[in-house]
């Protein structure tokens, strides 16, 4: 999984449990579907703190394949030091 722009430092990426509401490093069943958290981090800062900017996420399945998202809007982290978990951060965008 990748943005479609910018480039990268990292990222971490969490599948939920099977059969709990746990996230970790759990295979994904065959056939079955996945609830997913992912963390990406930007060097350097593409802006400034506490501010939004807009991509795809794209994720590469088993064979290689790459699957684009709609566009997402991303909201930083403040500089106040106050986070906010990546699911309430980030949102499909609805502004074509």
């Amino acid at each position: 999984m990748f943005l479609s722009k910018p480039r990268l430092q990292g990222m971490m990426l969490l599948t939920r449990h099977p059969s709990r509401k746990e996230y970790g490093d759990y295979p994904i069943l065959p056939r079955a579907k996945s609830e997913i958290s992912c963390l990406f981090w930007i060097v350097p800062p593409i802006r400034r703190p506490g501010g939004k900017f807009k991509t795809r996420v794209v994720v590469v399945d088993q064979y290689g394949n790459e699957h684009v998202s709609d566009r997402f809007t991303f909201q930083g982290i403040s500089s106040r030091g106050t986070t906010v978990p990546l699911r309430e951060t980030a949102a499909p965008d609805t502004e074509r």
